[in-house]
This record gives structure tokens, sequence and C-alpha cells, in this order.
């Protein structure tokens, strides 16, 4: 422990990254295909928000619903258009349909 944090070891940590990465790829819930070829892996808290952003909710209205900060609220929206290559929230709702998430 430094100054109260707990230190995981840089390669321990990659090694529990890559198992749960793994483990999500393959749950088939988790996975949607992009145009291009790439997979692009979801949980439920992204298909929540998801969900939430094409019923019209701000990142705020979508922060409260799923008690995350309107900041995490962003960076997940973020991750889910850098994962999938698209531009902005009409994309991630035209995703969405297309791929049958909503």
């Amino acid at each position: 422990m430094a100054a109260g944090l707990n230190v995981i070891h840089h390669e321990a940590h990659e090694r529990f990254r890559g198992l749960l990465e793994s483990r999500h790829a393959i749950h088939p819930n988790l996975e949607a295909a992009c145009e291009d070829g790439r997979t692009v892996l979801l949980d439920d808290i992204d298909r929540t928000i998801i969900r939430l952003i094409s019923e019209g909710k701000c990142n705020k209205e979508i922060g409260e619903e799923i008690r995350f900060a309107e900041g995490s609220v962003k960076n997940r929206i973020s991750r889910i258009l850098a994962s999938a290559g698209l531009k902005d929230r009409t994309h991630i709702v035209m995703y969405a349909v297309r791929h049958g998430l909503i």
C-alpha cells in the first residue's frame, strides 16, 4: 500500500485486464459487428447508455438513471464512439438500430 491506496503491479494489472477482455469477447451478448468487420464489445452499461441516448436523454439524465457521474457517462459515450468508429450520438442510435441493440 502506498499513501493509503492499493497498488497493483503493472504486469498483474495487464494479465487481469486480458482475462476480463477475453471473458467479454466470448460473451455473445456483448458483441456487435462494425461495418468494417471489427467487433465492438458492449457491456450492459453501454447498452443501457445507448438505449437512453435513443430516448433523447442528455448525459446528466443518463448519469442520474444509471447512478454514474456525468463525466463517466461522457467517457463511456466517447469510448463507444471510438470503438465503433462513429461520429456522434445520432450515429450511435443508427448503429444500435442496424445491429438490433435497441
